[in-house]
Order: structure tokens, then sequence, then C-alpha cells
């Protein structure tokens, strides 16, 4: 049997024996696809991380990026304990506030740059305009300064 069930435990055992043994074989399954899945992962990234080194017009001196040194999390437990990691990251980011105005303050009430501006009282539809004439302003000196050869 493919579930791992033998003759004797499928024909002559308990019928209840049957749907344990096919949890178990899609537990297997999912961890199987989640390694593989794993695997297909860090060759991406390792690709990701020489590709400067394959382009064909790279400089000399071209470096490859640096590749993850950490493995991925594959429980809640190590998940958390990645962000505990990422969060200290943020805090050590922000240190300079807590020196400059003697506590914690934050530079941005939000982690979007929109929602800071949604945050502070100015509606979404004045927030995107900005946006949008910021953008076409930038566009307008990147055509303007664009060098044509």
């Amino acid at each position: 049997m493919s579930m791992g069930m033998t003759y004797d435990e499928f024909w002559y055992g308990e019928p209840d024996r049957v749907k344990y043994y096919r949890q178990a074989e899609e537990i297997r399954r999912k961890e199987k696809d989640y390694d593989l899945w794993l695997q297909g992962r860090y060759i991406y990234d390792a690709l990701c991380a020489v590709s400067p080194l394959l382009h064909a017009f790279a400089k000399n001196g071209t470096q490859a990026e640096k590749y993850n040194e950490d493995p991925y999390p594959r429980t809640m437990k190590d998940y958390k304990e990645l962000q505990e990691k990422e969060a200290g990251y943020r805090e050590v980011a922000f240190k300079y506030t807590k020196k400059k105005y003697g506590e914690g303050r934050r530079i941005f009430l939000m982690s979007a740059l929109h929602h800071h501006y949604q945050k502070s009282g100015l509606f979404e539809t004045k927030i995107v305009m900005r946006f949008f004439i910021i953008s076409l302003l930038l566009c307008a000196f990147t055509l303007v300064t664009l060098k044509m050869r």
C-alpha cells in the first residue's frame, strides 16, 4: 500500500486505521512539498545573488550580492525569533531620536509614507494628487536631463 499500511492491516485490521494512515501520509506529503519549495527558494536566492556577475555588460570589479546567511524559518517559533531580531534592528535605526529629544519618538506616525500623511490629518485624495504631481515633475526632470546620443 502506498500509505505505508501492510496488506494485513488494510484488510484485516481496524477500519479506523486507514484514516490515520491517510492523515500521516498527508503530513509527509506536505513536509516533502515544503522541503522541495525551500530547496527551490535557496537555489533562486543563490542565482539572484550571483546574477550581477552573469550580466553580459557587467563592469569590471562587479561583485555578487550577499547571500542570505540565516535559514528560512520552518516553525512559528523560528519565525517569531526572526521577527524579534528584526525588531531590534529597527530599534537601532530610530535610536538617535532618543538621544536628541530625551525620549523615544517616531520619525513617521505609521510605516508607509502615505499612511503617515493620513495620520497627520490629510485626506487620501490630496495625498494621491500630491504624489502624482511629484511623480510628474520627476518624470519631466528625467526627460529634460536625458542625454540622447
